[in-house]
């Protein structure tokens, strides 16, 4: 998919006509990993400047998000990613892949992640969620993933207010079986994300992943720190919530082959 159809379809649900059905609460909620709330969000990723010859790879990533009451005082709140992956020849520092590899153009699933998350049911001030993650080796190519069954723990923490949203999103990878003539995981992710409400539908926001591959020798090569930001929204279409996102970001650091800028598009489709 070109990048001006997912900027035009960005723009097209941006002016879509919103619906007279406010709820500050859940538009709040909508940027909460942890609210007790059903949600579908589809994430499009673009990176541009790969290689030498400036190349460009997609990800679009599934990530339901199905929260489970355990009693009155607990959730275990569920996501799980789905990639599908597009890579040109030449590929390296992507967050979706815990290693480098160079090959031929490929296009297919990579491999899924699971990540659960025990959450106090009643919000004092701070919110947050601590739980395992398992990334599971179902690339349907040795290029689109590790060929390694991961596993480590991983953590959310957040703070809303009326305007403001912060929060910090931890992740660790361990290898622990799989292909042995592939390289071990032993991978870092770090999501923090800031945004600000400017009135009841509209919001700007960044949302940056960092990632250390730290099976990596060379220091110069085992970051990828992005920086940057957007505009997002939230609306009914019909009775139907929905979040939506467009930013762009520039890797400060990153490895010799990895993308220069990335471009993202989301939409969340949510059920309270």
């Amino acid at each position: 998919m070109k990048i001006n159809w997912i900027c035009f379809i960005a723009i097209i649900l941006m002016v879509f006509p919103a619906y007279a059905q406010e709820d500050d609460n859940l538009r709040q909620e909508a940027r909460n990993p942890l609210a007790d709330m059903v949600a579908l969000p589809i994430q499009y990723e673009t990176y541009l400047g790969i290689g030498p010859d400036d190349e460009a790879a997609h990800i679009m990533t599934v990530q339901p998000v199905y929260p489970i009451k355990l009693n009155e005082d607990w959730n275990f709140v569920t996501r799980t990613l789905v990639p599908l992956v597009y890579i040109p020849e030449s590929v390296a520092g992507l967050n979706i892949l815990p290693q480098g590899l160079g090959g031929d153009t490929k296009f297919g699933l990579g491999d899924i992640n699971f990540s659960a998350y025990l959450s106090p049911s009643e919000v004092k001030g701070l919110i947050w969620g601590v739980g395992p993650s398992i990334n599971i080796p179902t690339a349907t190519d040795e290029l689109l993933g590790s060929k390694k069954w991961s596993a480590g723990p991983t953590a959310v923490v957040l703070k809303q207010t009326e305007r403001w949203n912060l929060g910090l999103l931890y992740r660790h990878l361990w290898s622990f079986a799989g292909e042995k003539d592939r390289a071990d995981v032993n991978q870092s992710l770090l999501q923090p994300w800031v945004s600000y409400n400017l009135n009841e539908e509209w919001y700007v926001i960044s949302e940056s992943i960092i990632t250390a591959n730290w099976e990596q020798d060379d220091n110069s090569q085992r970051f990828v720190v992005p920086v940057g930001g957007g505009i997002g929204r939230f609306f009914y279409m019909g009775k139907q919530a929905v979040d939506i996102s467009l930013s762009y970001y520039h890797n400060i650091e990153k490895p010799d082959a990895g993308p220069e800028d990335i471009i993202r598009f989301s939409i969340n489709f949510i059920w309270p």
